[in-house]
């Protein structure tokens, strides 16, 4: 009897925690030309861009699509949100939070 209350507790907390994976996609596109970019670097953060928080870095493809995750993160006590940075030589870099499906169209410098 002595033991129920902290399994109880440890069954609550169990009960009460959850992970999910992060993912987002889109295209990446020149603004002045409305061409896609491709090799543009896709670096996924959790929550905001920060060294410490970031989870995977991909390239676009020659057609400019991108699909990226984080891998498993916790969202305990709320899910977070997953910011992507696009960046490429000679364009400014830009930050999308939670994108699906998203068009990201990058400046020339």
């Amino acid at each position: 009897m002595k033991y129920m209350v902290p399994l109880l507790g440890l069954l609550l907390l169990l009960c009460c925690s959850c992970e999910t994976m992060l993912t987002g996609n889109g295209t990446v596109y020149a603004e002045e030309t409305g061409q896609p970019l491709d090799s543009a670097l896709m670096q996924a953060f959790v929550d905001k861009v920060n060294p410490d928080n970031l989870r995977e870095e991909y390239y676009t493809d020659s057609t400019g699509t991108f699909s990226i995750h984080t891998g498993m993160v916790g969202c305990t006590p709320r899910c977070p949100d997953l910011v992507v940075r696009i960046a490429k030589p000679g364009y400014v870099a830009q930050t999308v939070t939670n994108p699906v499906n998203a068009g990201v169209y990058l400046q020339k410098e």
